[in-house]
C-alpha cells in the first residue's frame, strides 16, 4: 500500500519558505509516497510550486471530513497550533508526529520540543524528520517561483534601472 501523507504546513510566507528543506528530504526518503499539504493565505500560495508536494490544500477549505476520506497513512504538524492537531483527531491516521508544545504531546505517536530560541526555523522543521527517524541529506534553502511571475520580475528588473527589494 503506498503511503499517504498530510503535512499541516505553516501559513506565513518566510516560514513557508523555510518549511522546502522539510518538503526535499520527506520526499528523498519517501520517493513514491503521496505528500499533501495544507496552509493557507502567503503559506499556500508559497508551497504550490514546490514540486516536493503532490497537492495543496486551503486550510479554510478542508474538513476532517476530507482529511478522512482521503485516508492518510501519516500526518506530519508543522504548524504549533493546539487547532493543527485538533483538525486531524479522528480522522484515522495512526501517526502523527509534530511540535509537542501546547499540550500536543500526549497526542502525538513521536514528537519533538520546538526551539526556536536556539536554533533556526528551517532546522526546528527539520527535526521534526528526525524525529520519525529521517535521514537529512539537504538542508538547503530553494524558492520555487510562478513561470508568469518570474517573467513579470524579470522584465520589472530589466526595464528599470533601481533594484527591487
Amino acid at each position: 500500500m503506498k503511503e499517504k501523507i498530510l503535512v499541516i504546513a505553516p501559513q506565513y510566507i518566510g516560514d513557508g519558505i523555510l518549511s522546502v528543506p522539510f518538503f526535499r528530504n520527506l520526499r528523498l526518503s519517501q520517493k513514491d509516497a503521496q505528500i499533501d499539504a495544507i496552509s493557507k493565505n502567503a503559506g499556500k500560495i508559497i508551497l504550490s510550486n514546490v514540486p516536493y508536494i503532490d497537492s495543496v490544500y486551503d486550510l479554510k477549505d478542508v474538513s476532517k471530513k476530507f482529511i478522512r476520506e482521503q485516508k492518510y497513512t501519516k500526518v506530519y504538524l508543522l504548524k504549533r497550533s493546539f487547532s493543527a492537531l485538533m483538525l486531524v483527531i479522528g480522522c484515522g491516521i495512526k501517526e502523527k508526529v509534530g511540535f509537542d508544545g501546547q499540550f500536543r504531546k500526549p497526542f502525538l505517536t513521536k514528537s519533538v520540543e520546538y526551539k526556536t530560541n536556539q536554533k533556526h526555523e528551517r532546522d526546528c522543521f527539520l527535526d521534526v524528520l528526525k524525529a520519525d527517524g529521517i535521514e537529512i541529506k539537504d538542508d538547503s534553502l530553494e524558492y520555487f517561483c510562478d513561470e508568469k511571475i518570474e517573467v513579470k520580475i524579470k522584465h520589472l528588473l530589466q526595464e528599470r534601472k533601481k533594484a527591487i527589494v
